[in-house]
């Protein structure tokens, strides 16, 4: 009937101005929201892909990853925020932060961070090579002597050198004693003067000329070791008076001697 038409075209109406107001209220939403118009499209193992609302050329495929120092909100954010703004791109942003920015093919998970390279061992510096014992009746040549300021002589010896109580040598620190209280200053006294040279053992020592000096005395005199072995990157420290008596105050690795055993700790040189 007619009545029944013109109650249907009524409805028909309020229901297109029903659609009407529910297109608009989504177009305004969107306007009041435009971070919410790059929606979420997806998450890739932990990254967040975002579309970008500015239409910059391949933002729609941009996605962030968290780095050391940002984590992944802030990593969307700074992201989203470059490629928006005119002018940039999503390669720009991603050679800019080329970690935390990605785009397309891209966007998988960052790989494993390279190992460090391990730092070489260093090399280590090779000992001096020791110089020969001296054979019975050779001379030896050897390298470096110098004297100490005090302790080396045999009043000093004499009084404070005991039985475990003197120097390097204090298990031989008997038998030095009564050497030193017996023979005084006939001898000198100081380190090992050749490699093995025992505590308490005596050697026969000379000076040497050298490439820069000429030896005051060239005499052969006893030394007895009283304190630390024969050192091939040191020089051996003999009794002040010897020294000085014979060698130049120079450089003391320069200055060279030779040495000859003396079994007996003789006091005298027989000759040669």
């Amino acid at each position: 009937s007619l009545s029944a038409r013109a109650g249907a075209m009524a409805l028909l109406g309020k229901c297109v101005a029903l659609f009407a107001l529910f297109v608009l209220l989504v177009e305004r939403s969107q306007a009041a929201f435009p971070e919410e118009s790059a929606s979420l499209r997806g998450h890739l193992n932990g990254t967040q892909q975002v579309t970008a609302a500015s239409g910059n050329p391949g933002c729609d495929t941009l996605c962030a990853f968290a780095v050391p120092g940002v984590p992944q909100e802030a990593a969307e954010a700074k992201c989203n925020g470059d490629c928006n703004q005119p002018g940039f791109t999503c390669e720009i942003v991603h050679r800019n932060y080329p970690e935390m920015c990605k785009c397309g093919e891209d966007c998988g998970p960052p790989g494993p961070s390279p190992a460090p390279t391990p730092t070489p061992a260093p090399t280590p510096t090779p000992a001096p090579t020791p110089a020969p014992a001296p054979t019975p009746g050779d001379w030896t040549l050897m390298q470096g002597v110098s004297f100490h300021s005090c302790c080396y002589t045999g009043p000093e010896l004499c009084r404070d050198c005991q039985q475990g109580a003197c120097n390097t040598c204090w298990a031989q620190g008997q038998v030095i004693n009564d050497f030193a209280c017996q023979t005084g200053n006939a001898v000198s006294y100081g380190h090992g003067v050749y490699d093995g040279q025992e505590c308490g053992t005596c050697a026969w020592v000379r000076c040497v000329d050298g490439d820069t000096y000429t030896c005051k005395d060239t005499s052969v005199f006893a030394h007895m070791r009283v304190d630390n072995p024969r050192n091939p990157a040191n020089a051996a420290e003999i009794s002040t008076d010897y020294f000085l008596a014979r060698w130049p105050e120079i450089t003391k690795m320069d200055l060279k001697y030779e040495v000859l055993p003396n079994p007996n700790c003789d006091v005298t040189f027989p000759g040669r």
